[in-house]
């Protein structure tokens, strides 16, 4: 982050700036009376009180175009940016990361807009305090949850330390506050919201992320992003505001299950095509990566109405959670081959692939390998579906550790993955340390020890150069085992198991082996056949002993004698509900924020 000082971030300035605190009008801090009268409220039908107040009032005349008495629509307010190599390099690697998940913006429009509107204000070398009013203050409180988005991706910590807040999205959500225009009702305001709950998200701010999230998915229903048929009739503006609706739905799908809670956009509110349909179009490539997003919130919107809603009623059902872990796999095979992540081809991967694609590779298979974990999150009454469970978990938790390990001995970086990966080792360490504590564990300790190990020191690796690791390992250290214990795996005792470890074997034998099923049979748990369609891989390729001193070299038989299957070639990642108490951070007083309803902190995964 800039060194920026209190004073540099909004001037006090006598006539037409921020003014103390106190006095800044804040739509959050200081609720209007009743926002029922609001003449500049649309809405597509006639159902909300407003709308029929206002259609009342044109009887007779005019609504006027605005509230001459409202404060915010005078006034000025300074925004300090960085100098101006710095600010257009960190928007290129905005674009570059974020686009390449969420292609929803027009780079095109977006440069010439803010190239316009920072010339406008005189912003150049030697001058990054731009005036702001009302009319352009949209554009750059967007331009600033850019910065600090890239920011987040490329400014080093300080190990065991707090993470400053970001002054970059302080100063964006200040000028949406002060100008109120967190709630007007344009496709601006929703870009604002869906990039504001992208940062919060990748730096673990769940709660806000939500809040913002739900501000923006509201607005969009208000203006009709859901309906394609009532969008502007124009091709390059379409493509913004598809891949702006499908943004939202994930990001919808992704907080709610981070923060533990339904989900909020129906299926059935969307009137919008996916981008399924694309394949072998020109341009299609940049869509694959949301679609396996989209596919992704689905199958998790039918987890959490099946196994976590309070309601449930698969919550108890071994048969469902293997219907559903059947799902689950098909739907990630029909996704593009080039998104396909084989632990054992990282090298090959980074001989002919960009760091981005070779993340996106890893990413998509640690989303759709946490589905496979979560089902798989809550104990069983039937003892032999339970020991069922939990050997396929530890399978499960196998993979994700290898493809971790794969990914970072030959990543240059990881503080861009790192919050994913930290996830990811959490959800590992969720379910085998209680299973290495269990006086019967469900395969034996030592190769349960060896996965704690392993999942331990990458924790400790992600930890020297990621925020979110950081804290976590913090967190867990005492748990977990000690720095000076880290070792290779097959240090530990190689001797065959003993006779007790060989009657902790399931006595019986359950086959996952997907491809023995038929294809019509794949077809119906389906909702969304017509996506590419390639084979996977369904047994994990061998491990090289060589990447980590810790690389687990299971033994010949345990495939085949502790697991009642052949383990698939995908990987995980999440921690389900998982907030650990927030971290408070201080921020500045003269930054005016209103903390009626926000607070900086880490949710924490």
């Amino acid at each position: 982050m800039s060194n920026i000082s209190d004073n540099d971030i909004f001037e006090n300035r006598s006539v037409g700036s921020f003014r103390s605190y106190q006095d800044i009008p804040s739509p959050l801090k200081e609720p209007m009376e009743s926002d029922t009268l609001g003449v500049a409220t649309p809405s597509l039908n006639s159902l909300p009180i407003g709308s029929q107040l206002n259609a009342l009032r044109q009887l007779r005349q005019p609504s006027a175009t605005g509230d001459p008495s409202d404060p915010s629509q005078s006034g000025l307010a300074t925004v300090t940016l960085q100098e101006p190599q710095v600010l257009w390099e960190l928007v290129n690697v905005f674009f570059q990361e974020f686009e390449s998940y969420f292609p929803c913006l027009n780079q095109a429009v977006i440069y010439e807009r803010l190239s316009m509107v920072l010339s406008l204000h005189g912003y150049e070398h030697g001058n990054h305090r731009i005036m702001m009013g009302p009319e352009h203050c949209k554009i750059i409180a967007i331009l600033l949850n850019m910065l600090a988005y890239a920011e987040s991706l490329t400014h080093p910590i300080e190990s065991c330390k707090p993470r400053p807040v970001s002054q970059s999205y302080v100063q964006g959500l200040k000028l949406m506050q002060y100008f109120n225009k967190l709630h007007e009702c344009d496709l601006e305001t929703v870009i604002y919201h869906t990039t504001s709950s992208a940062f919060l998200l990748e730096m673990s701010m769940h709660h806000m992320a939500l809040q913002s999230i739900t501000q923006g998915f509201q607005i969009a229903l208000k203006i009709g992003l859901n309906n394609q048929t009532l969008w502007p009739n124009d091709d390059s503006d379409l493509v913004s505001r598809q891949g702006l609706w499908w943004t939202l739905y994930f990001l919808d799908k992704r907080i709610t299950q981070k923060c533990g809670i339904t989900y909020f956009l129906r299926e059935d509110e969307s009137a919008v095509s996916d981008f399924s349909k694309l394949k072998n179009h020109m341009g299609s490539s940049k869509y694959e990566i949301l679609q396996s997003l989209i596919s992704f919130s689905r199958l998790w919107a039918h987890i959490w109405d099946g196994f976590f809603s309070p309601q449930a009623p698969k919550v108890d059902d071994w048969e469902e959670s293997q219907m559903m872990d059947t799902r689950i796999v098909l739907s990630y095979r029909q996704i593009p081959a080039n998104l396909h992540w084989k632990s054992s081809m990282v090298a090959e991967y980074m001989c002919v692939e960009g760091d981005t694609h070779i993340r996106q590779r890893l990413i998509v298979f640690l989303r759709f390998q946490s589905l496979r974990l979560t089902i798989r999150h809550k104990p069983l009454t039937s003892t032999e579906h339970d020991i069922e469970r939990r050997k396929t978990s530890v399978s499960i938790c196998e993979a994700i550790i290898e493809a971790i390990r794969s990914y970072m001995t030959m990543a240059t970086s990881l503080k861009p993955s790192g919050y994913i990966l930290t996830t990811s080792l959490v959800e590992i360490l969720y379910h085998i340390l209680p299973e290495e504590c269990d006086p019967k564990p469900i395969i034996p300790g030592e190769l349960l020890k060896g996965m704690v190990c392993a999942a331990s020191q990458l924790l400790q690796t992600l930890s020297n150069s990621v925020a979110t690791a950081s804290k976590v390992y913090q967190y867990l250290r005492d748990l977990l085992p000690p720095y000076d214990r880290f070792r290779p795996f097959d240090e530990f005792t190689a001797s065959p198991p003993s006779q007790n470890e060989a009657n902790q074997k399931a006595p019986f034998h359950c086959s996952a082996d997907l491809d023995t099923l038929s294809e019509t049979f794949w077809r119906t748990i389906v909702d969304r056949p017509g996506q590419e369609k390639s084979p996977a891989a369904t047994h994990p390729e061998p491990s090289n002993p060589n990447f980590l001193p810790f690389s687990m070299a299971m033994s010949e038989n345990f495939a085949t004698d502790c697991l009642p299957f052949k383990m698939d070639d995908l990987q995980c990642q999440l921690l389900m509900g998982m907030d650990l108490e927030d971290m408070a951070f201080k921020a500045p007083h003269a930054l005016s924020v209103d903390y009626s309803t926000t607070h900086f902190g880490g949710d924490l995964l």
